[in-house]
This record gives structure tokens, C-alpha cells and sequence, in this order.
């Protein structure tokens, strides 16, 4: 372990080594005893009025300070022991050996460090190669500032471990080369599996834009898009809208539903469709039906209405087909689905000025038998009182008709 230092560590010789060309002990002015290091340590001792040289001066090993009292060793680093005499002068000086233990207190081959536990100087996990190519394993290292520098085109940055040496991620500046405008070397994220094997990169984030790509979905408590405000809404692409859009049944001024299996009716009197049930709630509704259904024989007619639970401040409908007429008719007649005959697609229907579960009449006939049909029926009404809209389904007494699956229901709230 190097010496201990002291500035200004001088005095002259107040009493002479006993023996003064062997003596072990010397005394210094009164109160300079304090002026030295803490022992050990060396100091040289030359004659008055002369600068220090071999000839007349002596290095000596001081081991021990009590007050003014040195205990010294003669003849230290090569010095010849000499008469010391009362008056010489007396100095912690820079030695030769003062400058070797600055050099040695990290001693080793080329590229290694090796270091004493019993002296303390550096503390290392040994052997410790540190060439340029080496990886050297430390238990802690704190840096001001961390350099990763290597050529363009290869991977910059830390690699973090098992215990077992296997890769697990890595952040630095990737591989990318540098095209110009600031194109390449992107900062990265790899991730590695349990092996340490390359399993993909998790994050990039641009260094000529700082756009940042993430390798999966990001979840987060919130997402905030600069300069937006809380009327609009953030798009896939990064766009922010103020627009109002009906887009699903889950907004509720859009509702829909849709008949997934076939429901017969044999009777005259009308049925809900319990899977087009759909509540509304105090408010204004446009509604519309497309209704594909079936006959089992051509003539047999189908019986629709609409209802609503709740009350109604006004309630208007109207169903609609198109039949095979020669002139429009208001009611019993018989739909055609090609509607081919030379008048052309002459439409009929039924109107209603209220709601009912009774149906508002019954079509005549089919052109063909256990064949799809569609009718349509739209409508509007105001909701006074919450309640459910329903459709409501019956037959002509001659023989089944069928609503098929497929047969849907919008709803859409106006006010």
C-alpha cells in the first residue's frame, strides 16, 4: 500500500541518533513532530545549507511519531547511512519510491488486471482481462457517462445477462447503416429467448423522426395526442376527428339486431320475435325491418306489426313489397320476388299511424312456395316513456309461413 503524504513535512534535527552513523532514533524541533505524515513512510535527511544529493544526504524509513521523536530505519532505497549531526535537515520528500507505488498499485500482465485483497487497492473479480475484446464481469460500476463506440453498421450499446450467461435483451443503437439525413443507426430493444437466442425487436425508435415502433400491441392507462382536446377522438393513423359516427349497436343512438334461426307460425294471430326485442330509451326513433320469410304454399299470406311497450307521442309505419300487379295495389295481394310482369315493379303495402300486436293485414299470396320473400317496414315514433320495440309475426290461416334467420332490425335515435 503506497504511503501516506503530507505538504510541508520539514524540520531540522534537534537531537542527533545516538549512534549517529547507526542510531534508530531522532528528535526534530519542538511541536515539528506533528508537521509529518502518519507513519510509515520515508524522508530524507542532508546537511545544512546544501541542496540533498549521495554524497551528503541519507534516506531513512520513518516507522513511528511520538510528539517529536522519529523512530527510523537507516539506508532506504539504496541511500549510504551517514554521520547525522544536531542542525541537519529533516524532509518527507518525493523518493523514487514514492513514485513506484503510484505506479504499482495495480499490478498485472498486459491486459489483466490482477489485484491484492490483502492491500486493497482495486477490488475485482481475478482474473479481469481488459482488452478492447475482452468482457470483463463486474459486481458494480457507476460511469458520469457510458461511451458505446463502435463503426456504423454493427450494434452499440449494453447486453443484459443471466447468471448463466445467456442473453436476454439488449439496448443500444442498432445495425442500421447510415444513409444520410440522419437515416440509420436507430435506437433498438432485442429481446433473446431462454437460451439467448434473437427472438425480436421489441421497440425502435427513429433517430432521423424519433417515431417509435413497437414490435406487438402497447397497452396503457391512457394515450394523450398532442394538441388534441377532449372533443375529438385519436385514429389508427395517428389523426385526431371531432366527427360524429354511428359505427356499432354499441353507441346508443345506433341499435341493430338480427333473427339467428328460423321462427314458424302456424296461426293467424301474430307472435313476437323475442331476438328483435331492443329497448329504447325516452326519445325520437327512425326503425326499418328487412324481413326475409317464407310461405308454405303459395297462397298463403304472412301478418306483420310493430309495437312498442313503453308509451308514444306519435308513432307512423309502413310495410312495403313489391307484388305482381298490374296496377299498385293497398292490400291482399300476391308478391312476386322477380316482380317480372309487363307493368313492372309495382310496389304494395300496408300503412299504420300506431303501433299494434294484431299485425296491420296479411299479404295474399306467394308466386312460389317455401321460396325467400322480403319485406321491408320502416318507421317512426317518439318515446315518451322507455319501453321495447318489437316485431310481432303471424300467418294466414291456410297453412305456415316462416321468418328466416337473417332477418335483421336498425334502429336509430334521432333526438
Amino acid at each position: 500500500m503506497p504511503d501516506n503524504h503530507k505538504n510541508f513535512s520539514y524540520s531540522l534535527v534537534a537531537t542527533a541518533p545516538v549512534t549517529a552513523t547507526a542510531g534508530t532514533s531522532l528528535t526534530v524541533t519542538t511541536g515539528d513532530g506533528a508537521k509529518f505524515p502518519t507513519p510509515p513512510f520515508n524522508a530524507t535527511v542532508w546537511i545544512t545549507g546544501a541542496n540533498p544529493t549521495t554524497a551528503n544526504a541519507e534516506i531513512v524509513r520513518v516507522t513511528a511519531i511520538s510528539t517529536d521523536t522519529l523512530t527510523i530505519v537507516r539506508a532506504q532505497e539504496n541511500s549510504t547511512a551517514r554521520t547525522i549531526i544536531v542542525g541537519d535537515q529533516i524532509a518527507a520528500t518525493i523518493t523514487a519510491k514514492t513514485l513506484t507505488d503510484a505506479e504499482t498499485s495495480i499490478t498485472g500482465t498486459a491486459n489483466q488486471v490482477i489485484a491484492s485483497a490483502a492491500t486493497g487497492a482495486v477490488t475485482l473479480s481475478l482474473p479481469q482481462s481488459i482488452a478492447t475484446t475482452s468482457n470483463p464481469t463486474f459486481n458494480s460500476v457507476t460511469f458520469k457517462i457510458l461511451y458505446a463506440s463502435d463503426v456504423v453498421g454493427t450494434n452499440r450499446g449494453t447486453e443484459y445477462y443471466t447468471a448463466g450467461g445467456a442473453t436476454r435483451w439488449f439496448s443500444g443503437v442498432n445495425s442500421v447503416a447510415e444513409s444520410g439525413s440522419n437515416a440509420g443507426s436507430n435506437f433498438s430493444f432485442f429481446r433473446y429467448s431462454d437460451v439467448g437466442a434473437y427472438l425480436g425487436n421489441a421497440l425502435v425508435i427513429s433517430r432521423a423522426t424519433g417515431a417509435a415502433t413497437f414490435e406487438a400491441s402497447v397497452t396503457a392507462t391512457s394515450l394523450v395526442k398532442s394538441g388534441g382536446t377532449a372533443a375529438q377522438f385519436l385514429k389508427a393513423d395517428g389523426s385526431v376527428d371531432a366527427s360524429t359516427y354511428l359505427t356499432s349497436s354499441s353507441d346508443a343512438r345506433l341499435i341493430t339486431g338480427v333473427v339467428t334461426a328460423d321462427v314458424l307460425s302456424v296461426l293467424a294471430t301474430p307472435a313476437k320475435i323475442t331476438t328483435l326485442d331492443k329497448t329504447l330509451a325516452v326519445g325520437i326513433y327512425q326503425f326499418k325491418y328487412y324481413i326475409r320469410y317464407q310461405s308454405a304454399a303459395t297462397t298463403t299470406g304472412i301478418r306483420l306489426s310493430v309495437n312498442f311497450t313503453g308509451t308514444t307521442g306519435f308513432f307512423t309505419a309502413f310495410l312495403r313489397w313489391v307484388d305482381v300487379g298490374s296496377a299498385a295495389a293497398t292490400t291482399n295481394v300476391a308478391p312476386t320476388q322477380a316482380g317480372v310482369l309487363a307493368a313492372g315493379h309495382l310496389h304494395s303495402g300496408f300503412s299504420a299511424r300506431a303501433k299494434s300486436v294484431a299485425g296491420w293485414g296479411v299479404t295474399l299470396s306467394v308466386d312460389t312456395a317455401n321460396a325467400d320473400m322480403m319485406i321491408i317496414i320502416e318507421g317512426t315514433f317518439e318515446a315518451t316513456a322507455s319501453g321495447n320495440i318489437e316485431l310481432w309475426h303471424g300467418s294466414e290461416i291456410a297453412a305456415a309461413s316462416t321468418l328466416k334467420a337473417g332477418t335483421n332490425l336498425t334502429v336509430i335515435k334521432v333526438n
